[in-house]
């Protein structure tokens, strides 16, 4: 019984595949008409062709002589590096001093900006500052440079006082002090 199925199998098999092939093999003997579409004018337009231009350099080249003892193949001078540029900060030029402290190591600045106030102590730091001195009437804040080999950047800001009263300024009472 087994056997009497893998013989249906193969001969239903054997029948499929000779109808594919028989198929196959008609459509391949008709022929097949071309006929090309012939694409519009407007598709078809003769290119230009432009040389490109010639280096720049093409002088220098050409006045060498080809063959010469010493010659040494042209080499293109490197260009220039650009500068770099130091970023700026100006984080000190919106603040004002409200407070010096001068007492050696131990000296602090009160400085105030947009956010508010802030102390800074002695090599402390303030937005890329750091306070190096502080003098009698200003602080000098340093910023290092980019690298090690640049010179640090050093900034003084100045505390702002009112101008003093002057010495005939007698107020309501006429005396230096008003009560």
């Amino acid at each position: 019984m087994f056997l009497q199925k893998i013989k249906h199998t193969s001969l239903a098999l054997l029948v499929f595949v000779l109808v594919v092939g028989g198929v196959v093999f008609f459509f391949m003997l008709r022929p097949v008409p071309v006929v090309g579409e012939v694409p519009k004018a407007s598709v078809l337009q003769a290119g230009k062709f432009v040389p490109p231009p010639p280096p720049t350099n093409i002088t220098v080249i050409a006045a060498r002589p080809l063959f010469w003892h010493g010659r040494k193949p042209y080499v293109e001078p490197e260009p220039e590096p650009e500068p770099i540029a130091k970023p700026q900060n100006n984080a000190l030029d919106s603040v004002e001093v409200l407070g010096l402290f001068q007492s050696g190591a131990a000296s602090s600045v009160v400085l105030k900006d947009k956010s508010g106030t802030s102390r800074i102590s002695m090599g402390e730091g303030y937005k890329g500052w750091h306070l190096i001195e502080v003098l009698p009437r200003s602080a000098i804040f340093a910023r290092a440079g980019g690298n090690r080999s640049e010179a640090s950047e050093t900034k003084e800001v100045r505390i702002n006082h009112r101008e003093p009263l002057p010495a005939q300024w007698q107020g309501k009472h006429k005396n230096l002090s008003e009560k």
